[in-house]
């Protein structure tokens, strides 16, 4: 079965993302790899305690980026469920579209599906550095842009 992959920051426009990925994957009958990736960040102060204090070993950063990922991947799996498409999730920690790109080629959809914009806003896309314009420039599958709606 072919598939597509769906990147989504957990933005409003996420929802459109995902939404166009759905009627794709019904009209080529494919399932759908949900894709979210966490730059990485600053954990805060907090959860680092929280780990000291219940002994866990693993990387806080991992396991904090993890669980944000892992929640936006479990509303819009609910999406996908609901419209009877067949998905699954993954959560990755790093560049973006270093981390998109390397999925595709590891898992090879048929498609890579991003918006346009998303928490960075529009003028993110003027840049050099965007990260749509960066998986663009990456894949060497077709990418479908999700523009944003006005």
């Amino acid at each position: 079965m072919s598939s597509i992959l769906v990147a989504i920051d957990g933005s409003a426009h996420s929802y459109k993302v995902v939404d166009e990925a759905i009627a794709l994957a019904k009209e080529i009958g494919a399932k759908i790899i949900l894709m979210h990736v966490i730059p990485r960040i600053e954990v805060p102060t907090e959860f680092l305690e929280f780990m000291k204090t219940e002994r866990i070993e693993v990387s806080p950063e991992y396991l904090y980026s993890t669980k944000v990922g892992e929640e936006i991947l479990q509303r819009f799996g609910e999406r996908v469920a609901a419209s009877g498409v067949e998905y699954d999730t993954i959560v990755e920690v790093g560049d973006v579209a270093e981390r998109v790109v390397a999925i595709a080629e590891a898992r090879k959809p048929r498609y890579i599906v991003i918006g346009l914009t998303g928490l960075h806003g529009i003028r993110r896309v003027a840049t050099l550095g965007s990260i749509a314009r960066r998986i663009i420039e990456g894949a060497r599958i077709p990418v479908i842009v999700v523009p944003h709606a006005e």
